[in-house]
């Protein structure tokens, strides 16, 4: 179980499970924005003992009405049985080398489960 605390404005987050640190590192960003393709996704890699991926859109994900933006997914690249779940705690950090500066997506939650639907067509 997570747990929050303030100091004096800040917030403290204490959790259970050790930290899991990815670089995606894109050497020219500029580049990406005038190539074909429209996604980008990183090499996978192992968190928490499921295997992820990041996936980013330079100009955004149309489907998503991201168009014009840029669009960051973190992906399960792990097969799941039915009924499984994941829980997951992600903080992103977005590095903007023209200002010098970081810019962060903290304390991301995001719950996973793996259900089966299946539909009977009858003629």
């Amino acid at each position: 179980m997570d747990a929050h605390y303030s100091v004096e404005g800040a917030i403290l987050t204490g959790r259970y499970t050790p930290p899991t640190h990815y670089v995606f590192k894109i050497e020219s960003f500029s580049k990406l924005t005038k190539a074909i393709e429209d996604k980008y996704s990183s090499d996978t890699f192992d968190a928490e003992g499921f295997s992820w991926k990041l996936s980013i859109y330079p100009t955004g994900d149309e489907s998503k009405n991201g168009k014009g933006h840029i669009s960051i997914f973190l992906e399960l690249d792990t097969s799941l049985a039915v009924g499984s779940d994941v829980n997951v705690t992600v903080n992103l950090f977005v590095f903007n080398h023209f200002e010098d500066k970081y810019f962060s997506f903290q304390g991301i939650y995001i719950y996973i489960y793996i259900f089966f639907f299946s539909c009977l067509h009858t003629r």
